[in-house]
Order: structure tokens, then sequence, then C-alpha cells
């Protein structure tokens, strides 16, 4: 790394940090994006705050 910037190498080494996700982003073409994973998410915390009235985690797995 070249640059004496604190700002500059902090950036570069997240970089680094997270090449590997960056590189399987592009090859993936852009197809994929976050709501695959927002959407059920979604609906587990929905089931999650319904779930408080439950006796028993069977009935929280029953209704996800």
């Amino acid at each position: 790394m070249g640059s004496k910037l604190a700002p500059v190498k902090k950036f570069v080494g997240t970089m680094r940090n997270q090449e590997a996700l960056l590189i399987n982003y592009f090859k993936a073409g852009k197809l994929y994006n976050s709501g695959i994973v927002e959407g059920p998410n979604l609906r587990i915390n929905l089931c999650m705050r319904k779930a408080y009235g439950y006796r028993s985690f069977d009935l929280l797995q029953i209704s996800l």
C-alpha cells in the first residue's frame, strides 16, 4: 500500500478483507441481491414477534 493517509489505509484494508465477497458478486453477474435474504428474514421476525405469547419453542417452530 503506497498511501500514508489513514482513511485510505482503512478503506484498502476493508476491500482486502472483503475481496472474496466482492469477486463473487461480480462473478454472479449481479443476479442476486439482499432481497432474497430479507424476505424470509422479515417473515421470521414477524413470527417471533407474534410468538411472545407462546408457551414453548415448539409452537414457534410450527408457526415458522
